[in-house]
C-alpha cells in the first residue's frame, strides 16, 4: 500500500483558494442567475484577484462545476507516478484514483447545490460530461504508464493496452466507491482525514486483489 503524503501547507492554501472560488460561483449563480454571476463578483466574493482566479479555472462555469485545471491533475500525476514501486499495479491504480480525484471530490450539501445549478442551466451538463472524458483519458494514460512499468504484467509478449487500462481503472473505481460506501456505514460521522483516506484505499485494493485471486 502507498504511503498518502499529507498536503503541504501551500497545498492546503491552494485547496482553501480554490475551494472558495468554487462556493463563491455556485453562491452567485443561485442568487443572481448564470449571467449575473461574473468572475469579477465571483473573485470579490471569494477575496481574490481575477488574476487569482484564472491560477485555478479557465471560466466561471468551470468554477461552478469544480472542474479542475488540466494541468493540475498532469501535475498531480507525474507526481505521484514517480514515487510508487513498480511491482504493485493494483496498488499503484488505486493510489493514482485516490490522488487525484480524492482533493476534488465534492460534500453532499454542495453537490446538491450543484445539481440544482444543472438542472437550472442544462447548457452546462455538455461541460460536464466533456470534462468526465478528459479526466478519463488522462487517467487511463497514465494507467497504461503504470502497467507498462510493472514486471509481472509485460512478462508477456503482448503489450499493455488502452482497453486493458480502462478496465482496470474501472475495477478500482468501482472497488473504492464499495468501500466508501462500507466506511460510510461503518462511521457515519467524521471527515475524510488521511486516516480515513488510508482506509478506504486498503480496504478497496484488497477487494480488487480478493475478486482477482477468486478468479484464477
Amino acid at each position: 500500500m502507498q504511503q498518502i503524503i499529507p498536503p503541504t501547507l501551500r497545498d492546503r492554501k491552494r485547496a482553501e483558494t480554490r475551494a472558495q472560488l468554487e462556493q463563491a460561483a455556485i453562491d452567485l449563480v443561485l442568487r443572481d442567475g448564470l449571467d449575473g454571476a461574473t468572475i469579477d463578483a465571483i473573485s470579490d466574493r471569494a477575496f481574490v484577484s481575477p488574476r487569482t482566479f484564472f491560477n485555478y479555472f479557465d471560466s466561471k462555469e468551470d468554477a461552478l462545476l469544480g472542474i479542475p485545471d488540466v494541468e493540475m491533475v498532469e501535475e498531480a500525476l507525474s507526481t505521484m507516478i514517480e514515487h510508487v514501486p513498480d511491482d504493485d499495479l493494483l496498488g499503484n491504480i488505486t493510489h493514482m484514483l485516490v490522488q487525484t480525484l480524492a482533493p476534488f471530490a465534492d460534500n453532499r450539501k454542495l453537490h446538491k447545490r450543484r445539481t440544482e445549478i444543472l438542472r437550472r442551466y442544462p447548457q452546462l451538463l455538455h461541460r460536464h460530461m466533456a470534462q468526465l472524458a478528459r479526466m478519463s483519458e488522462q487517467l487511463s494514460a497514465f494507467a497504461l504508464q503504470l502497467m507498462e512499468r510493472d514486471p509481472a504484467y509485460t512478462a508477456g509478449d503482448a503489450a499493455p493496452s488502452v482497453a486493458e487500462a480502462e478496465v482496470l481503472l474501472m475495477m478500482c473505481g468501482g472497488a473504492l466507491r464499495t468501500a466508501g460506501h462500507e466506511w460510510v456505514e461503518g462511521k457515519r460521522t467524521g471527515s475524510n482525514s488521511i486516516d480515513d483516506i488510508h482506509q478506504i484505499e486498503t480496504r478497496a485494493s484488497a477487494l480488487v486483489r480478493e475478486v482477482i485471486q477468486k478468479l484464477r
